[in-house]
């Protein structure tokens, strides 16, 4: 039997059908690379945000002005956070909840706080993007030595803020990761 052209009547030749089981191999091996190309991207993704990186989410008002509700942040997973970073914290008190707080006292150091603020191994905290008063809620007593593995974290929006000074100390696997960037959502 003789095949007809698809696109007009008449038989085809053995060259024409040759070109059409070409062409269409070329596009079965066209998706099959694209499906290839797909697979390899969304395994790279899970792999880039599964290890590497993560993104959250800032809720309330705690770390104003340098982070507004609803903006997004992309953290590192990788290093070790270091004085003034941002970092994403994980609680683990019953509910599983995530903050956004700035680190301000590391491992081995002496916190602080009192009628003159915050101070850290005895000197004075200067965060600049830091507004409000640092004020003692009485859950904790103060000076605090943080013991091997531990940071105190604070939000940016010290009258406005539930971190260390209601939580503790922060364990070095509570830390989820370093922001590296935020995208403004609500401006």
């Amino acid at each position: 039997m003789l095949r007809t052209r698809s696109n007009g009547p008449g038989p085809l030749t053995p060259t024409q059908v040759l070109w059409e089981r070409m062409n269409a191999l070329v596009r079965r091996a066209n998706l099959r690379r694209l499906a290839v190309s797909l697979g390899v991207t969304a395994a790279l993704t899970l792999v880039l945000f599964g290890l590497v990186l993560g993104a959250g989410l800032v809720s309330g008002k705690s770390m104003q002005p340098s982070f507004q509700d609803k903006d997004i942040v992309l953290f590192s997973r990788l290093g070790k956070c270091g004085r003034h970073d941002v970092v994403i914290v994980r609680t683990d008190s019953g509910l599983i909840r995530k903050y956004v707080k700035r680190v301000i006292g590391m491992p081995g150091d002496t916190v602080d706080i009192g009628e003159n603020g915050v101070t850290i191994n005895g000197e004075a905290l200067d965060v600049p993007c830091a507004v409000g008063a640092t004020r003692d809620t009485g859950a904790l007593r103060y000076p605090m030595k943080l013991g091997e593995g531990e940071y105190f974290v604070l939000g940016d929006n010290r009258e406005n803020s539930k971190d260390s000074r209601v939580l503790g100390a922060v364990k070095e696997d509570q830390i989820e990761g370093r922001v590296i960037a935020v995208l403004r959502t609500n401006r």
